[in-house]
């Protein structure tokens, strides 16, 4: 879409170039709000952060806003290890002042439509709203692939677990336990009369050995 604007910005286009271009940027901008609005199965929204009942983005009145919150949702991935299970619209979507890229992209397809005298201020403020968004949208794929590493690491040790465990399982399973019951009541009275003998020892005194 930047690379969109600047080719816009060039005052060089045709009226057609313009009306295509117009058409892209509404593109872009429905399937902007349409991915921050997604679902799971259950019907959740996955961008609301812990208001999952209601959708991310909405347009009433014609200006675009940002509902839901931006609280992040906790599972347990291990015992004693938490980690958050989404990202939100608010810490990617929302600017400054409490505006939002998609009205910024509105202003956009305007000054586009209808270019006013500070048309090229205008071009290169929603330029900067749109490069602070992509690097929002940047830093929320380096989170989400640290935690993806984190799971696959967290993965690995269990499957190492796993092994362990079915191996014991296996010797368990292998086990003469009869054999075993006997071979350890004989280590018991070893010991038992090991540590008999060492009290006697221990309690002799100097008189005793005269």
């Amino acid at each position: 879409m930047r690379d969109l604007v600047l080719w816009g910005a060039n005052g060089t286009l045709t009226d057609e170039d313009r009306s295509g271009m117009i058409i892209e940027l509404k593109s872009y901008r429905d399937s902007i709000e349409s991915s921050f609005n997604a679902q799971d199965e259950e019907g959740h929204y996955l961008f609301s952060g812990t208001q999952t009942d209601t959708p991310a983005v909405s347009n009433p009145a014609g200006v675009y806003q940002v509902d839901g919150n931006s609280d992040k949702r906790v599972v347990t991935v291990a015992k004693g290890v938490t980690m958050d299970s989404n990202m939100t619209a608010k810490e990617i979507l929302e600017l400054g002042g409490g505006d939002n890229v998609l009205n910024q992209i509105d202003a956009l397809i305007a000054e586009f439509e209808n270019p006013s005298p500070n048309f090229q201020a205008e071009v290169d403020a929603s330029l900067s709203d749109i490069d602070d968004t992509l690097a929002s949208v940047l830093g929320a794929m380096t989170e989400i692939g640290g935690r993806h590493n984190n799971l696959d690491l967290m993965d690995s040790a269990h499957g190492e677990n796993k092994l362990f465990v079915d191996k014991v399982t296996s010797d368990l399973s292998a086990l003469d336990y009869g054999e075993a019951s006997v071979r350890l009541s004989n280590y018991m009275a070893a010991l038992q009369a090991t540590q008999a003998s060492y009290v006697k020892i221990n309690d002799l005194n100097l008189f005793d050995r005269i």
